[in-house]
């Protein structure tokens, strides 16, 4: 199953912005697993996440208190399937960290992400691609509601993240942390 590195941020106020993606046939992403993905490592379980547990366990990550979210988007670009909010990492520090994680795993283990790093949170999600007109209309959506974002989101911890059967998923280590 999908294995990554993840700051966990369980705000509320994401999840009722993502419901007026619904109707659009968008499911809004549970409060409990709105997360960044700071890296995807990849399909790793038993003896090898338990590993991989073990080597992150003496990483110490700055982690920053609160993130500054910029907007929504749909991702990626060319399906739409992931309505997201952006968050600002100007000053670097969410790439540092994980080019922190990225640098003690790849020792180890080969790792899977093949995406550029786009700091965001993905609130809702549909199986489908969106159709061109729809794409249109949800893009305009979400430019209009990038406005009611909250100003800031609190990060509640970073973990080492297994996903389960039915998308769920289950911090299976937490990452030690100094809070910047």
């Amino acid at each position: 199953m999908p294995v990554f590195v993840a700051l966990m941020i369980p705000d509320e106020r994401l999840v009722r912005v993502g419901e007026y993606f619904e109707k659009y046939g968008y499911h809004v992403v549970d409060v409990s697993m709105l997360h960044l993905t700071l890296l995807f490592i990849g399909d790793y379980r038993g003896v090898y996440l338990h590993r991989i547990s073990e080597i992150l366990s003496d990483v110490e990550v700055e982690v920053p208190g609160v993130l500054k979210p910029v907007g929504i988007s749909l991702l990626p670009p060319s399906k739409a399937t992931n309505i997201v909010v952006l968050i600002n990492d100007n000053d670097g520090r969410l790439a540092r960290m994980r080019k922190v994680v990225e640098k003690r795993i790849s020792k180890y283990f080969k790792i899977s992400d093949r995406y550029e790093f786009v700091p965001h949170i993905t609130i809702a999600k549909r199986l489908r691609p969106l159709d061109k007109n729809r794409y249109a209309e949800v893009s305009v959506v979400a430019s209009r509601l990038s406005r009611i974002l909250p100003e800031f989101l609190v990060v509640r911890d970073i973990c080492l993240i297994e996903t389960l059967e039915g998308g769920k998923y289950r911090c299976v280590a937490r990452l030690k942390t100094r809070w910047i």
